[in-house]
């Protein structure tokens, strides 16, 4: 893009001249020498139309360059890709099918060797089938046979054991029927009997401490219902009718805290936070108004007086704080984790408070 370029400069200039005068009484010419500069402002103009074109033209040129690489190298890309997919392809293929070639070839072989031991399995197990019918039916035939035999031999040692031993026998047997089955059978009707009884018996002490346990819930009952008549009495009881003439003062206690924080990232900044603590028991609009009234007095220069404490208190506040804080790490156990944790908050704490400096209204 053609421009202009002002400059403003100052020339020079120096010389001398013959002049003439008139005639006086000594009439004739001088020679005078004169010099000084002259602003003088020049203006360059600069022709970049020919650059400006001979740029543009290499701009298209380059454009096309940049187009003819840009289809050649996705013509070349899309020929790689081609020419991968064929080549892998084939490989594949090929791979493929010799594996599934000598695959085939391997399950022919281990399907004819599987057949024929199956087949050698089902005759030996025929043979092993009716080996197991003959030895059962010999077994049940040789059983039976001894079966027989050991209970005549069974049925022979009894008599001749009874024989010898028939008074003892016979005296079991009548312990056994007369001691131990009627006593069974007495047994069993008084526990019929006292299960009878029992049964009435646990009724009976149900429904008393049904009625008892009602009793007492009509008791508690009625209890709870005149407990605001006795609270009244015993308020009205306290109270008198005295009146007031001039308003008294109520005293609540307050606490208002003042505290900093660090915020910020490079540069950081100390914040200060002040809060007030009220009853619950007081309105919101209470609230509001004794909190904006606490504020003012604690935070104004001017009302508020803050000095330190006497060591009367500094001694009663140390006692009191040291108290507490043994308070809560006492139960603490003396191994683990959370001891050395605890351990280590109780002494930076006794630390800090140490080095407590704090003032007082």
């Amino acid at each position: 893009m053609s421009y202009n370029q002002p400059y403003t400069i100052q020339v020079p200039y120096h010389g001398s001249n013959s002049v003439r005068y008139p005639k006086s009484e000594n009439g004739g010419t001088l020679n005078v020498a004169y010099s000084g500069t002259v602003p003088a402002q020049i203006v360059i103009h600069i022709d970049t139309g020919p650059f400006d074109g001979s740029v543009s033209r290499v701009n298209g040129h380059i454009d096309l360059l940049t187009g003819a690489v840009v289809v050649m190298n996705a013509a070349q890309v899309a020929a790689i890709n081609q020419t991968a997919r064929e080549v892998s392809g084939s490989l594949l293929n090929g791979f493929f099918g010799t594996i599934k070639a000598e695959l085939s070839q391997q399950l022919q072989a281990l399907d004819s060797a599987i057949k024929a031991a199956f087949g050698l399995i089902q005759e030996q197990g025929k043979g092993v089938s009716q080996k197991t019918l003959q030895m059962e039916k010999d077994f049940n035939r040789i059983t039976s046979r001894y079966v027989t035999l050991f209970s005549d031999l069974d049925r022979e040692c009894y008599k001749r054991i009874y024989e010898l031993d028939k008074p003892a026998f016979q005296l079991s047997q009548n312990i056994q029927k007369k001691l131990i089955y009627e006593t069974i059978s007495g047994e069993g009707a008084k526990h019929f009997i006292a299960l009878h009884e029992e049964a009435s018996t646990k009724l009976m002490l149900l429904t008393s401490s049904f009625f008892r346990k009602a009793r007492d819930i009509i008791k508690t009952l009625g209890a709870y219902i005149s407990q605001e008549t006795r609270i009244t009495a015993l308020i009205n009881s306290f109270l008198g009718n005295e009146p007031v003439e001039d308003k008294t003062s109520l005293l609540l206690p307050v606490v208002f805290t003042e505290s900093d924080t660090l915020e910020g990232g490079r540069d950081r900044t100390f914040r200060e936070n002040y809060t007030c603590f009220l009853s619950n028991a007081l309105s919101p609009e209470q609230r509001s108004h004794i909190s904006h009234s606490i504020d003012a007095y604690c935070r104004g220069e001017a009302s508020s007086h803050w000095k330190e404490p006497g060591e009367k208190g500094k001694v009663l506040l140390d006692r009191e704080f040291r108290a507490l804080a043994e308070a809560e790490f006492a139960e603490t156990p003396d191994d683990g984790e959370d001891a050395a944790a605890k351990r280590r908050v109780y002494d930076e704490l006794m630390k800090l408070w140490n080095n407590r400096s704090f003032l007082i209204l």
